[in-house]
């Protein structure tokens, strides 16, 4: 019983360290500009290049809430499996 709470307290600290990892990269994406990735050059008028940042701010919460749901779902796991750790620990042996 021993051995089966510590095998899940260490896929629990392991899961825990995915999803602070997820959260990290999360945290470092920066929007681009739609005509920064296609020419990069800034339009001359500048309701194009308003519109290029929309876009660029649109693809990072994209790609910040897919990375954000990956986190939360290892989360979940971590502490689903920590909790259920604890319970094998502290399970009367006798």
């Amino acid at each position: 019983m021993k051995i089966a709470a510590l095998i899940l307290a260490l896929a629990s600290s392991a899961l825990g360290l995915l999803s602070a990892w997820y959260w990290y990269r999360t945290s470092r994406i920066d929007p681009v500009p739609s005509w920064a990735k296609d020419c990069g050059t800034e339009p001359v008028i500048p309701e194009i290049g308003t519109l290029g940042w929309i876009a660029g701010f649109l693809e990072a919460s994209q790609a910040s809430s897919a990375l954000n749901r990956k986190a939360a779902l290892s989360t979940a796991a971590a502490v689903g499996l920590g909790a259920l750790g604890n319970l094998l620990a502290s399970w009367p042996i006798g």
